[in-house]
C-alpha cells in the first residue's frame, strides 16, 4: 500500500555537501494530493513541528514523498520526526 510522507528539506549544505531533511512519521497519507492538501491547509503546524527540532532555521521546500523512495535510514523508529542529514 502507498504511504506518502511529508518532508521538509532544509536550506544550505553542510561542509560535505549534505542537506538536512526532516521527516514526518505522522500523519501519512495513501495519496500525494492528500498530502499536499493537507500541507496547504496546515503550514502553519507543519512549520511549527520543524522549528520545534531546528529552530527557526529556514526551509527550503516541503515535499510530499512516496516512503519507499526515501533511504530506510532516515525514517526514524520512533514516534516522532528526528534530524538527518544526507
Amino acid at each position: 500500500m502507498l504511504k506518502i510522507l511529508i518532508v521538509a528539506v532544509m536550506v544550505g549544505i553542510g561542509q560535505g555537501g549534505e542537506r538536512n531533511l526532516f521527516v514526518f512519521t505522522e500523519p501519512t497519507f495513501k495519496t500525494t494530493e492528500e498530502c499536499i492538501s493537507y500541507v496547504q491547509q496546515n503550514t502553519n503546524e507543519v512549520m511549527l513541528r520543524v522549528a520545534q527540532s531546528y529552530g527557526f532555521r529556514p526551509v527550503e521546500s516541503i515535499l510530499c514523498v512516496d516512503s519507499t523512495k526515501i533511504p530506510s535510514d532516515l525514517i526514524p523508529l520512533s514516534d516522532g520526526p528526528e534530524r538527518k542529514s544526507i
